[in-house]
């Protein structure tokens, strides 16, 4: 198997990878050092100078290296729900489609990313990106003083939206903004996009072509709040998606009210939630899909539950992670990306909260980890 390494600028010689070089941790070689955290993240790397033997046909190659790269990708089989993002990439670029390559530009910029959802379940596009992109700085907005955005009507939650993303832009400067909330990015990505200077990222698109890569039998399945599924944006994606993909799909969305409820209670794993599941999911068991995209980011959270009443044989695509990926497209390969931070470097994300900061400190903590160190009010009116 082919040696995959992430490098900084130069060339790698006989396979001798420089400090900081991070290995594919599937490679079995002796030489990496590899664990998995309690959050579920696997990472990889090795000590500078350690050998590495490409294996390829018993010969060792010079790598060369254009440019500083980094890329994470999962590795074949993995579930894309899990989490487990490899950080690699393939020494030899002339074998591999350009796409899997991301160069950092000349400069960089260290503004932070602006994201923000209607309370707890954007954590989960935050818990990917932290993992994803760790030279990145957040600025996560949870509006819980008027969540659930789910039942309210579309206009009310672009209106919503807007206000936090000039809030990000005008008062914190962020170079870019995502839409950690599926409600809101059916409402409001495309008026955002249009009025912000700034890119925005949704949520919808970049899982929406997983969930079709995902899903062999072409029964897919989507559940969402009552606002992002009577929206549509999801079935229109889905038919745009399966157009270029050319593949035949079969589509059965249902909406889960109350699950966000849940969420933002921390209740995960109780009776009440199981039952509600059992209840709510009957419509995409019957259909018997074999992919389930999660369409709220609050539903991540809920995965063990939506699992246990789907069956082993359904995929669970994460949005949340998805996203995480769209946005490390969109950054790296530009000036955009953040300059690599030294060895111990910690990086300040910040969490504000237009409700019971107390409560969002708390409950947030445990849902996305450590780097939730405080939250802090914030007001855009």
């Amino acid at each position: 198997m082919l040696v995959e390494l992430v490098l900084e600028e130069g060339v790698v010689e006989e396979g001798v990878v420089e400090e900081g070089a991070l290995v594919d941790v599937a490679t079995g070689s002796s030489s990496v050092n590899a664990s998995s955290d309690a959050d579920g993240v696997t990472r990889s790397g090795c000590d500078a100078g350690a050998a590495i033997n490409p294996n390829v046909a018993s010969t060792t190659h010079d790598i060369p290296i254009a440019s500083r790269l980094r890329i994470a990708r999962e590795l074949p089989g993995f579930s894309r729900f899990s989490h487990r993002f490899i950080p690699v990439v393939i020494g030899y670029p002339e074998h591999l489609p350009e796409r899997q390559f991301f160069y950092a530009g000349e400069m960089a910029d260290n503004r932070p990313i602006g994201m923000f959802d209607s309370g707890f379940g954007g954590l989960t596009v935050a818990r990917a990106t932290i993992d994803l992109l760790p030279d990145e700085q957040l600025i996560y907005v949870g509006d819980t003083g008027r969540y659930p955005y789910g039942p309210r009507s579309l206009d009310e939650v672009r209106k919503f939206s807007e206000e936090i993303t000039r809030f990000l832009i005008e008062e914190h400067d962020v170079k870019s903004v995502v839409i950690a909330c599926n409600t809101a990015s059916a409402a409001a990505l495309t008026h955002l996009q249009e009025t912000f200077d700034r890119p925005v990222i949704g949520v919808i698109e970049a899982g929406v072509a997983s969930l079709l890569v995902a899903s062999e039998s072409g029964r897919v399945g989507v559940i969402g709040t009552v606002g992002t599924i009577g929206s549509g944006a999801y079935q229109h994606a889905i038919v745009d998606e399966a157009a270029k993909q050319r593949s035949d799909v079969v589509l059965t969305c249902a909406a889960c009210p109350g699950f966000v409820e849940f969420v933002e209670r921390g209740e995960l794993r109780t009776d009440q939630v199981r039952v509600l599941a059992e209840r709510l999911l009957a419509p995409v068991v019957d259909a018997d899909v074999d992919a389930l995209l999660l369409g709220c980011t609050h539903y991540p959270f809920l995965a063990r539950v939506i699992s246990e009443v789907m069956g082993r044989g359904v995929v669970l695509v994460s949005s949340a992670d998805e996203t995480a990926f769209a946005l490390r497209r969109t950054l790296h390969g530009t000036d955009s990306a953040a300059s690599p931070r030294t060895p111990g470097e910690p990086r300040n994300h910040r969490f504000l909260s237009s409700g019971d900061v107390a409560w969002f400190e708390e409950l947030g903590r445990q849902l996305l980890g450590p780097e939730l160190l405080k939250a802090e009010p914030c007001d855009w009116t």
